[in-house]
């Protein structure tokens, strides 16, 4: 079955599923320590991650049910579903469509269970090696996540236009995260960008707190899954904002303010919120110039 599964191209048509209004700038966390994580800023680089380098162990592992398959007429609409989706392929290396449709048929007839361990694992795999995340959030303001991600607000946030880089072509899917119970993927569903969007884009209610938005894609099962691979550049347009933490080194501030001044980027630092556990921020630029 493995050599069969063909994954999902998405880089030209990028989809959004539901009807949630997209925000207007979306923020990215960073550690100025981590030398990858200044390239953001210095060299217009933004990293797509492997699910597998993600910290939840649920995330991007959302798998089928195949228990779903309970009746003789499912799986044979199923294993057919499969068969049209590879049809191009199978057909390159000279294999039967009816055959091959049998052979999944019988397979699940045999034994379910097996084959929702094997598949649950190819899933998996194919999730770890070919879809590329990028993972933002629709607030700078989140005190748990500049702890988190910005080295205990020692580090900066950088806000983009989410319209540029929805149409910026180097995406598939995008929007915001949902965070419910586990959501049921429809093995009859023929549409494969909406069941990549739901392998993506659930996670969790305890990761609510992030208000995660996700541009992610799908790389050609030719190309190879490298590090080169998984950048994308972007125009210093793209940035609305920089954003520097209130424990930000003095070097490091002027550093990144000499970045954004160059660029013509707006920049802020962030300050609390007197006797508030929240978060305020004011424009650097004009505080330097005052």
């Amino acid at each position: 079955m493995k050599k069969i599964e063909k994954v999902l191209s998405d880089k030209k048509d990028i989809i959004y599923i539901g009807n949630h209004k997209q925000p207007k700038i979306i923020y990215k966390y960073r550690n100025w320590l981590d030398c990858y994580n200044q390239n953001v800023i210095k060299n217009n680089e933004l990293y797509l991650s492997s699910p597998k380098d993600f910290n939840d162990p649920f995330d991007c592992k959302i798998t089928p049910n195949y228990y779903q398959l309970d009746s003789k007429e499912k799986i044979m609409k199923y294993a057919l579903i499969v068969i049209e989706r590879n049809k191009q392929y199978l057909n390159s290396i000279g294999l039967n469509l009816n055959d091959e449709a049998l052979k999944i048929y019988n397979r699940f007839v045999a034994d379910p269970a097996k084959e929702q361990i094997i598949l649950n694992k190819i899933s998996i795999e194919i999730q770890d090696k070919f879809y590329g995340v990028l993972s933002m959030s629709c607030i700078w303001n989140s005190i748990l996540m500049w702890s988190h991600y910005s080295d205990k607000h020692k580090g900066y946030c950088i806000g983009f236009h989410e319209e540029k880089l929805r149409e910026s072509g180097s995406f598939g899917k995008g929007g915001k995260v949902k965070y419910d119970k586990y959501p049921e993927i429809d093995l009859l569903e023929k549409d494969l960008m909406k069941i990549s969007f739901i392998e993506t884009h659930y996670k969790a209610k305890e990761w609510s707190y992030e208000k995660e938005y996700r541009l992610s894609t799908t790389f050609d099962t030719e190309l190879p899954v490298e590090n080169q691979v998984r950048k994308v550049h972007f125009d210093d347009s793209f940035v609305a904002e920089i954003i520097i933490g209130m424990e930000t080194p003095k070097d490091i501030e002027d550093e990144i303010i000499d970045i954004a001044k160059n660029k013509n980027i707006k920049i802020f630092k962030t300050c609390p919120t007197p006797f508030k556990f929240k978060m305020n921020r004011y424009n650097l630029l004009e505080k330097i110039h005052s």
